[in-house]
């Protein structure tokens, strides 16, 4: 069995963590598309945040990500 160099196993992390990355950004993409303004703009919970907060939230922390991974500056 072939042991993976520490340049190799940082490679297949990346590729790992990239698709992992964009699997999840197109499951919130599906959830977003389904849902209406309205249903958007209602609490999650009593009292707690609304939909277009999180989405907001989501954006940021996406956002966040780029300069981590030496993508460039935030957009």
């Amino acid at each position: 069995m072939e042991t993976l160099t520490k340049s190799s196993e940082s490679i297949l992390f990346s590729q790992t963590f990239l698709k992992a990355w964009a699997l999840q950004l197109k499951r919130l993409t599906s959830l977003i598309d389904e849902l209406d303004d309205a249903a958007l703009a209602k609490q999650t919970a009593p009292g707690r945040n609304t939909g277009i907060y999180l989405v907001g939230h989501m954006v940021a922390v996406h956002d966040g990500i780029y300069p981590l991974l030496g993508f460039g500056q935030r957009l």
